[in-house]
């Protein structure tokens, strides 16, 4: 029996299935700013003890570690790279050891990509964790505390998520792509996450405005750059959506060294937004094969691991300005709009778009029930050691009396009863302080354990205010935050300051060769064909006329040509009988046309001018004819009978 089902509900409910079983992996979350793939990769370097300061270690081990306890479905070598390159994070989580690929990994220029290289194998790469990463999620893992669950087969416990000390995803930024959503997030610089931070701990309803404010730097992206402040960039801080702008970074030499003794005007490029050079000066020799780029003499990439410096010659200073606003405005990698959104999993397990406030306050709100859970924790056992020290004293005052007890009792158990009711303690503590050997409790000074319980007491009232919400816990937070500034290192972000036009301002008109080139452009012809045909043509007389009727002869080709050269031609025809033309005849349009066939239609209005004044002039010269026979060329009607009967008295 078939059952019939809507197709419709079918696919909704397997695709709605399917994008809830995957966002997970592929969208970070919301308080620490990890995908479970790289979760997995940090709890795995713990495992191995791979600390910013311990020797490296393969990737492939690291890999299998995480594979085998954490994350079976699949290959985790290309996060583990990628978590390294300077080029993808602004603050890398992994430090790579060997070939990461054709980014700059270290220096003033790290994150400019040089060239397309991919980066070696994971067998001929080590790993360990950064500083980053080790202050930030390693050391906050404990047993315990956050939230664990069960292993893929149930061997062993992983987290579900770090608690980190700062909003991390506003540090790491992300890229994801999951079934029917998608995230884009930009990194900002770590002193504007701490002074944002801080300021809404300190002020839970301050304003967007207030709040944004902290961010006085521009967003750190990997490959830096100069950034626009614009509408887009606030729409990112404060919805999570919005576009952030960027251009790369160059300077100008009016006497670079070109040639053996000349020297040119010159365009040095420093820093790119977006690519690598070698796909930057694959775009620039298009643009210039497409003559987008008058002037430009030579490109030149000089880029190394030490930086990126590109150099382009131009004829003049005019053109070298002229070809800074054609490579921003062309795709090349000068200038990238990076569309941000930054859609998130809270703590809900649910994706939502968020701005920089519900971002710091989803995690503060983890970060708050975390540090209480771990201090009260703290307290538990600092009160349990007080009150094993607390035990000791109260024997050492009497110690005689204790080991009496021990000797006279018949058992263990008899010995704690006794030892619990003569000293008034429970009997867990009675059986701590008979487990400790004699010998320590007689070489124990009664001073020094008094001195140790008042440590412990001092401790202990510094934690309690940390148990629970409050102004304290907020204190504490912030510093732990502040400790987190070293970890910055250089800005690779600016502020734009200048402007780029959107067009060139040409100063001069177009030559005739540009003018050339924008008629082939009309027509199909590509600016090489017309130099080709320059080339061939340079020198010859009335050139401008050859190039008109090279052009109609390459226009009239095409279906398209012949048809509008077809309407050109009946219009001037229409024109022309209405000035005078026969319809018929040996002076009509189709002999005219015949003896002028396929002509540029400028060449054919000339000609048909001529034609009309001929048959004008023609026409008065008939006219007079009919006056006087003498000059007419018609003949009289006479005439040929005259011809004839001569001819027949020539026979006779």
């Amino acid at each position: 029996m078939n059952n019939s089902v809507s197709i419709t509900n079918e696919l909704i409910g397997d695709f709605l299935t399917y994008s809830t079983a995957i966002y997970n992996r592929a969208l970070p979350d919301i308080v620490d700013g990890l995908k479970v793939a790289q979760r997995r990769v940090l709890m795995g370097m713990s495992d191995l003890n791979l600390q910013s300061s311990s020797a490296y270690c393969k990737v492939t081990k690291l890999e299998g570690n995480v594979l085998g306890r954490y994350h079976p479905q699949g290959n985790c070598s290309s996060t583990i790279i990628n978590m390294g390159q300077q080029c993808t994070m602004r603050y890398v989580l992994t430090d790579i050891h060997g070939n990461a690929g054709g980014s700059i990994q270290t220096g003033e220029y790290a994150g400019q990509m040089v060239s397309e290289d991919p980066p070696a194998a994971p067998r001929y790469l080590e790993v360990r964790a950064t500083e980053v990463a080790e202050k930030l999620y390693m050391d906050e893992v404990a047993k315990g505390l956050g939230d664990w669950r069960p292993n893929y087969d149930g061997t062993s416990s992983e987290l579900v998520r770090y608690v980190p000390k700062l909003p991390a995803l506003l540090l790491t930024g992300a890229q994801g792509i999951a079934s029917g959503y998608a995230c884009h997030y930009v990194p900002y610089n770590i002193s504007d996450v701490i002074a944002a931070t801080r300021g809404w701990i300190k002020n839970k309803g301050i304003s967007d405005k207030s709040l944004l404010a902290k961010f006085s730097h521009p967003p750190e992206l990997p490959q830096g750059g100069r950034v626009v402040k614009d509408d887009g960039l606030i729409n990112a801080l404060r919805e999570g959506k919005g576009s952030v702008t960027v251009l790369g970074e160059w300077e100008t030499q009016d006497d670079m060294k070109w040639g053996k003794r000349s020297t040119r005007p010159a365009l040095v490029i420093t820093r790119l937004a977006n690519g690598s050079s070698e796909k930057f000066l694959e775009k620039v020799r298009a643009l210039a094969e497409e003559d987008k780029l008058p002037g430009l003499l030579d490109a030149a990439d000089h880029s190394s691991r030490e930086g990126v410096r590109i150099v382009l010659v131009t004829k003049t200073k005019e053109q070298r300005n002229e070809l800074v606003t054609t490579l921003v405005h062309g795709n090349t990698g000068l200038k990238y709009n990076h569309n941000v959104n930054c859609v998130a999993v809270g703590l809900d397990n649910r994706p939502r778009t968020v701005g920089v406030k519900e971002v710091i306050s989803t995690w503060y709100q983890e970060r708050e029930k975390y540090l209480i859970s771990k201090y009260s924790g703290e307290v538990d056992k600092l009160s349990e050691k007080l009150e094993r020290l607390l035990s000791i004293i109260k024997v050492l005052d009497n110690l005689d009396k204790f080991i009496d007890i021990l000797r006279k009792s018949k058992d263990k158990e008899t010995a704690i009863g006794r030892v619990a009711k003569t000293w008034k303690m429970s009997r867990d503590m009675a059986q701590y302080v008979i487990s400790v050997p004699v010998s320590t409790l007689i070489r124990t000074e009664k001073e020094s354990v008094e001195r140790e319980c008042a440590d412990v007491k001092n401790e202990i009232d510094g934690l309690k205010p940390l148990c629970h919400t409050g102004r304290e816990l907020d204190d504490t937070i912030c510093a732990q935050i502040a400790s987190l500034r070293p970890l910055g290192g250089p800005t690779r972000a600016l502020w734009m300051t200048e402007s780029i036009p959107e067009t060139p301002s040409r100063q001069k008109g177009l030559t005739g060769e540009e003018k050339m080139i924008e008629q082939g452009k009309e027509i199909g012809l590509s600016s090489r064909y017309v130099r080709k045909w320059l080339k061939e043509n340079m020198g010859q007389q009335r050139i401008e006329e050859k190039w008109a009727v090279h052009m109609h002869e390459v226009r009239i080709r095409s279906r398209e040509g012949r048809r509008e050269y077809k309407q050109q031609l009946d219009l001037i025809r229409a024109e022309a009988e209405q000035g005078g033309l026969p319809k018929r005849g040996k002076n009509a349009w189709n002999a005219f046309i015949s003896e002028n066939k396929d002509l540029p239609i400028p060449v054919i209005s000339a000609k048909l001018s001529e034609w009309l004044q001929k048959i004008n002039a023609n026409t008065d010269k008939g006219t007079s004819v009919s006056r006087t026979p003498k000059t007419s060329s018609r003949r009289s009607p006479e005439a040929p009978k005259r011809k004839r009967s001569k001819k027949v008295q020539g026979q006779e």
